[in-house]
């Protein structure tokens, strides 16, 4: 691991432990279920991301059974936070939008 500013920890995930997940998580963002092929050939800055479901800095593991495809901006979001709070901050917005009569 690699210490990045501010005392965040960085974890690398190699290029074949990311197809691996790629091809679990079938491109989709494990927290919104956007689909994210193809964002990185489109050039879309969103991108595809590796999350760590217990972050890190909080004792998480690179293990297949700790990671998870991400979408950019829900990667950005989580940040460090546990994965159940997380998970109840998303669940709260897709039941709001429900509500509203959204999708």
């Amino acid at each position: 691991m690699a210490e990045a500013a501010a005392g965040v920890t960085w974890s690398y995930v190699s290029p074949a432990r990311r197809s691996q997940l790629i091809e679990r998580d079938g491109w989709r963002c494990h927290y919104c279920g956007v689909l994210t092929v193809g964002w990185e050939q489109s050039g879309r800055k969103e991108g595809t991301t590796v999350d760590h479901r217990t972050p890190t800095v909080r004792g998480g593991s690179n293990e297949l059974s700790n990671l998870v495809i991400a979408c950019r901006h829900c990667n950005q979001r989580k940040h460090s936070r546990p994965y159940l709070d997380f998970m109840f901050m998303v669940w709260a917005a897709q039941e709001e939008v429900r509500q509203m009569g959204g999708p």
